[in-house]
């Protein structure tokens, strides 16, 4: 398979993952997927892959589901829930 097919694959699987998480786990769910994707992400970018003739990283996927899932938070919790869970709090 090529690494375009390869990461069509991969991103369905990752984003559908994710949305199967936050039906099953609901909040709870979104929080370790964050933590879970950080980690990921940070080992997967060690990887450099060709795609549509641009090199890229195969963290991209996986750092790319960190904002889907703030973004659930933030529609279904609030902004400050979103914000507080994202870790873009400063304290005062």
């Amino acid at each position: 398979m090529t690494n375009e097919v390869l990461w069509i694959v991969f991103a369905l699987i990752n984003f559908l993952l994710l949305i199967f998480i936050y039906r099953i786990f609901g909040k709870n769910g979104l929080l370790v997927w964050i933590g879970m994707s950080t980690v990921v992400a940070n080992l997967q970018v060690l990887k450099m892959v060709e795609l549509f003739g641009v090199t890229a990283t195969l963290g991209n996927i996986v750092y790319g589901s960190i904002f889907l899932a703030t973004d659930i938070l933030n529609e279904k919790y609030g902004k400050e829930e979103a914000k507080k869970q994202s870790g873009w709090v400063f304290i005062r």
